[in-house]
């Protein structure tokens, strides 16, 4: 229940239309694995169609190289807890999560 919550809270903080329905999607850093990138699935693949027809500039707002990921898109950085579930960073997460953001 209380991921649910969570999972609620990152898709207000990364939507820019409340009305769209979000899919969160994650990727882990190649550093560690439980440190992942969260982001709306749905908002990128928006994002990314307003590209293709020229109807934005392109931003990048996370690289990933080594995972190919590249996002134009809010996203969240967090940590996967043992359970699997959305968690608080650690203390020197913050070095990695700004190489790619």
């Amino acid at each position: 229940m209380e991921d649910m919550f969570v999972e609620e809270l990152i898709c207000e903080m990364i939507s820019e239309d409340a009305c769209e329905p979000c899919e969160l999607a994650c990727v882990s850093f190649v550093e560690d694995e439980n440190l992942v990138i969260v982001y709306d699935r749905n908002q990128e693949n928006r994002y990314l169609q307003q590209l293709q027809e020229g109807k934005v500039e392109e931003c990048v707002t996370c690289h990933i190289p080594q995972k190919g990921l590249i996002l134009h898109t809010r996203c969240y950085a967090c940590r996967l807890n043992e359970n699997g579930d959305f968690d608080g960073l650690k203390d020197g997460d913050e070095q990695i999560v700004h190489r790619y953001l």
